[in-house]
């Protein structure tokens, strides 16, 4: 996973052609290398130690999905917030079709985690 390792060049090479990420429960979206390398850059400043964990992948047609928890430290500002130093983690899920324009969309919810 080229993410957690911050290989970030790697990760932009499996969008097939056009980088797309969308944070659903903020509406943020990122579209194209730049604004994807830019989303990497900020939340791993942000969460230096960002990393995944208990990943479940289920294929369905022409869709994965793939369900993981995230886990980091609050070590840097994020969203123009001061870092709190705090543990936090939340279980997303991917989707990637290939009928579609190659994409990741991440819903976060929250999880109990022992700090």
């Amino acid at each position: 996973m080229e993410e957690v390792t911050q290989e970030f060049d790697l990760t932009l090479a499996t969008f097939n052609g056009h980088p797309h990420y969308e944070i659903v429960p903020t509406g943020q979206v990122f579209d194209g290398a730049d604004e994807v390398m830019g989303y990497y850059q900020t939340s791993r400043a942000a969460f230096p130690d960002l990393r995944h964990g208990n990943v479940r992948c289920h294929v369905a047609d022409d869709t994965i999905i793939v369900e993981f928890d995230l886990l980091g430290t609050n070590l840097g500002e994020f969203s123009g917030m001061p870092p709190t130093r705090n543990a936090f983690g939340c279980q997303p899920s991917r989707c990637s079709s290939s009928t579609a324009t190659a994409s990741s969309t991440s819903a976060c919810t929250s999880i109990p985690l022992a700090c």
